[in-house]
């Protein structure tokens, strides 16, 4: 599984860009953000955050 989203500590910087028109505007509220590395319940294949303000994943389903 394939995951990005904003890194929630940060996403305020994405608001103030938005406000700018430096990025698109969104189309959701942002009031679930979540920490990847903190996920459970997938094993971590690769986490990068980008410049940090977004972060992706690759998960695979942890077999028991």
């Amino acid at each position: 599984m394939l995951i990005t989203t904003p890194v929630p500590e940060t996403d305020w910087i994405l608001k103030i860009t938005e406000s700018l028109g430096l990025n698109q505007k969104r189309t959701s509220p942002h009031d679930h953000l979540v920490d990847l590395k903190k996920v459970v319940l997938f094993k971590h294949k690769k986490i990068q955050i980008v410049l940090g303000l977004g972060q992706w994943a690759v998960f695979t389903k942890e077999l028991y």
